[in-house]
């Protein structure tokens, strides 16, 4: 027999820690958490999960590596009535300038170095992947970005950069308190000044009108505000129950209710993107919901593949029939090795997941570890 099986251990790690899978290693270890800032609409998470809530669309400093400088993420606003969100997304990292944009209709425009790209792309340090409207950046310097055709951007960072970082994401310190830390150090007294101090200059735009509503506004804003409101009450309801205890839903009760009201296109896409980021960080606290039905936020899969809550972006087999695919890590043509793991295919962090067999190779690399919904082979 050619193949060589390896058994990983069954792993449990402290508070704090997670498991992860070193390039070139097999089986996981425990290592510092991973911390994760998403931008959505009018709303910001930062990296230690200080909610903020903001009115004016400029460009700005997201996050930085503002101790050895490895990596930068600028996020830029648009000035159209249907995007409420990050409209042109550039990072810098490892060498490599990395720019992502919306072109005609929902097709995501991509350049590295100023040059368009055929996907998947693929260099040493660096992956960019496209799945269903979203745009995944991998890299080796402990930064993973996901950005979405409509302005959601999320930025996942390695523990080992705790404390490193600087930007609206926050320190990454554990403490949500000191987040509004401008680049003098000082600590802003107001969300305002705050983003203002990491805008990176120019023009900056007004979310337009019809999107601004408050329960405190005119009768008909005051009302928009209340329908809005009650299509997020599903997020205290029972199929998100059982994060209750550990996520308090009323901030994000608040915020779903803000981007529904002011959604520019349909109110259920605002709504789900918004149920979907609640659900993303009860899946980081081990916490898996089936909250999705027939009637709210419905995915449909082929008659082969389940829905899952995590599903490798790289994945692009068309059929679980004809799959069957081992893991080379040898320089011999006849030795292949294979791995095996009494750790099944699940989210190990946020949004960290241990790849199952059939989509952890892509064109002979190993895909990025981040996962969103999707559907995949049983």
């Amino acid at each position: 027999d050619p193949c060589i099986e390896i058994k990983c251990p069954v792993m449990e790690c402290g508070k704090g820690r997670e498991l992860k899978v070193r390039p070139g290693e097999c089986c996981p270890h425990c290592a510092p958490e991973s911390g994760r800032c998403v931008w959505w609409g009018r709303h910001l998470r930062t990296l230690d999960g200080l909610l903020l809530q903001h009115q004016q669309h400029c460009s700005y400093t997201m996050i930085s590596d503002c101790t050895s400088g490895l990596f930068t993420v600028y996020a830029k606003f648009g000035d159209s009535s249907w995007l409420l969100g990050v409209a042109v997304l550039s990072i810098v990292v490892g060498g490599h300038h990395v720019e992502l944009g919306r072109a005609e209709g929902e097709t995501i425009q991509i350049t590295v170095d100023s040059i368009s790209v055929q996907l998947p792309y693929m260099t040493p340090g660096l992956g960019v992947y496209v799945r269903d409207q979203h745009a995944y950046i991998n890299t080796d310097m402990g930064l993973q970005v996901v950005w979405s055709v409509w302005g959601q951007v999320e930025v996942v960072v390695s523990g080992e950069h705790r404390r490193r970082t600087c930007g609206l994401c926050g320190n990454f310190n554990r403490l949500p308190q000191d987040d509004l830390a401008m680049p003098t150090g000082r600590i802003s007294h107001s969300v305002e000044w705050f983003l203002v101090s990491w805008s990176m200059g120019g023009a900056c735009v007004s979310p337009p009108t019809d999107a601004q509503c408050s329960a405190s506004e005119s009768p008909e804003a005051a009302l928009k505000y209340q329908s809005a409101k009650e299509l997020c009450l599903v997020i205290e309801g029972p199929g998100f129950q059982p994060c209750h205890s550990t996520i308090h839903p009323s901030a994000y009760l608040a915020a779903c209710t803000t981007e529904v009201c002011g959604c520019p296109h349909e109110p259920d896409s605002c709504l789900c993107s918004s149920l979907q980021l609640y659900a993303t960080l009860c899946m980081r606290a081990g916490i898996h919901l089936n909250w999705r039905t027939n009637e709210l936020c419905p995915k449909t899969c082929d008659e082969d593949k389940i829905l899952s809550e995590c599903v490798s972006p790289c994945s692009v087999e068309d059929s679980c029939n004809s799959i069957n695919v081992t893991s080379s890590t040898s320089n011999s043509e006849s030795h292949i090795e294979k791995i095996t793991t009494s750790i099944p295919s699940q989210v190990l962090s946020e949004d960290l997941t241990l790849p199952s067999a059939e989509d952890n190779h892509y064109n002979g690399s190993l895909c990025p570890g981040l996962c969103v919904p999707g559907c995949r082979c049983p």
